[in-house]
């Protein structure tokens, strides 16, 4: 929906800034104490569920309930 197209990068820009700060500083310790195949893996693994849950909320219909009368975006709404 164009209407809210820039509320919602708006927002990934700031959740996906932030958790690159907060994230690397974490990987960065856990790639010096476990080593870097661990931690690559643990990357791959979060991307697998992130685009599992990401294609469950597409399934369920709950990203197209936003429609052009309402005020704000709808994403999170069950």
């Amino acid at each position: 929906i164009d209407s809210v197209r820039g509320r919602i990068m708006a927002l990934w820009m700031m959740a996906f800034g932030g958790s690159v700060a907060l994230t690397s500083t974490f990987y960065g310790w856990l790639f010096d104490q476990l080593g870097g195949r661990f931690v690559l893996s643990l990357g791959a693994a979060s991307a697998f569920v992130l685009s599992w849950w990401s294609r469950s909320l597409k399934r369920s219909g709950s990203a197209n309930n936003a429609s052009p009368d309402q005020s704000g975006p709808t994403m999170l709404a069950p």
